[in-house]
């Protein structure tokens, strides 16, 4: 019983002394882990990512309005019309 007080203050002082110390974030291993933290695919962040989204929806939107027009012929005059349509796109 003498003994077992001595011999758990010797087996915890390494632990002590140790605490709970973070790993360098600059070491080698850490660097090796991870060497792109923040890009998503091979070239972009998540930002990057969210942005070409965002960008592609817009288009995309924006186009089915212009098909839209189109499929109900909203750039065409109409035929039935009895006066002269002028042409003010600028296009011949």
């Amino acid at each position: 019983m003498k003994y077992i007080l001595p011999l758990l203050a010797l087996s915890s002082a390494p632990l002590l002394l140790a605490g709970c110390s973070k790993p360098d974030p600059m070491s080698f291993e850490a660097l090796s882990a991870n060497i792109t933290p923040e890009l998503r695919t091979l070239t972009q962040r998540q930002v990057d990512i969210d942005r070409t989204w965002a960008l592609s929806y817009d288009e995309n939107l924006r186009m089915a309005s212009e098909d839209m027009v189109r499929m109900w012929f909203g750039g065409e005059p109409s035929p039935l019309s009895p006066y002269p349509t002028i042409n003010t796109s600028g296009v011949p």
